[in-house]
Formats: C-alpha cells, sequence, structure tokens
C-alpha cells in the first residue's frame, strides 16, 4: 500500500474525522426539505462551496443546487506536501490515492462519482464528486442520501457555517 509521507499526527487525523464528520452532518441535516415537483432547470442554478482548514489540512466541501436543491456534491481535501517534492508524486500514487478515497467513503468510480487528484503550489489534493441524479443507489447509501432526496443548498450553507466553515 503507498503512503505519502506526509507529517499528519494522530491528533490531527483525529481532527479532520471529526471535521468530515461535522460537514457530512451539515449536508445530511440539508436533507429534511419537502420535495419540489417542478421541472429543473439550469438557469436557477447555484454552487457553494465551504472551507475549513484544521493543522494544515484544508477541507473544502462544495454543493451546486437548482431551485435550493443540491444535486451534486464535492469534497476536497488539500494537504501540503511539506517537503515532499511535487515531482515525486507519480501517477500511481495518485491513483492508489483516489482508490483509498474511495474505498474510505464506500463509494466505487462511475454511476455518478468521480474522483481525482491534483498535486501544485506544494500540494496534493482528493476530490470526490458525486452527481446525485447520477449516483447508484448503493452510492447514495454509502453517503446516507438514499432517503435524503431534497437537500437544501441554503441549509448546507447554515450548517456548515454553524460548525465552523466559511461559504461563498
Amino acid at each position: 500500500m503507498f503512503v505519502l509521507p506526509l507529517s499528519v499526527n494522530e491528533e490531527d487525523k483525529d481532527s479532520m474525522k471529526k471535521l468530515m464528520v461535522l460537514l457530512c452532518a451539515g449536508m445530511l441535516l440539508a436533507g429534511c426539505g419537502s420535495k419540489k415537483e417542478e421541472a429543473k432547470t439550469d438557469e436557477n442554478r447555484e454552487s457553494k462551496v465551504c472551507t475549513i482548514e484544521q493543522a494544515g489540512i484544508k477541507m473544502e466541501l462544495g454543493a451546486s443546487a437548482v431551485d435550493d436543491i443540491i444535486d451534486k456534491v464535492d469534497v476536497k481535501i488539500i494537504v501540503p506536501l511539506q517537503g515532499v517534492s511535487e515531482s515525486a508524486v507519480t501517477d500511481e500514487m495518485k491513483s492508489q490515492l483516489e482508490e483509498a478515497a474511495l474505498k474510505q467513503a464506500g463509494l466505487k468510480k462511475g454511476d455518478g462519482v468521480d474522483v481525482e487528484t491534483d498535486v501544485n503550489d506544494g500540494n496534493l489534493s482528493v476530490k470526490v464528486s458525486i452527481d446525485i441524479n447520477k449516483a447508484s443507489d448503493e452510492a447514495k447509501k454509502a453517503l446516507n442520501l438514499d432517503d435524503a432526496k431534497d437537500s437544501k443548498l441554503s441549509d448546507f450553507v447554515k450548517n456548515a457555517e454553524a460548525g465552523g466553515a466559511s461559504c461563498k
């Protein structure tokens, strides 16, 4: 198994786990809205990105919605390489990192789920994107979204900000 030599101690890992749980819980709590039967168009599309940083690790949780109903979610974790050359991060390492991110979330690539890694500006980032309308039932269940058909973007932002994130 690939292990990138980043200086993240156990306390930082626990903090990031708590942070991810908090942000995911905020997203799930936003799923209590009422169902809208009207046609959804891109004319009423709005996106928000909520950012929180702890122990040098940055997390961006983005949501895109039509008429305030979330239909796409992006989770991006940005970790400073701290002394590791960008050129030392190979495509194989990126692929292993993508697989690990999907496995940890209980997701599989495809069916509305995508993952990508990037290395730039001295940082390594992993981004998992979920298209709610295309995601398989298995993916929705892994994300606890199988019953949350109408998650509201406005509630998502309120919950994220209450958890210490700044949203734009």
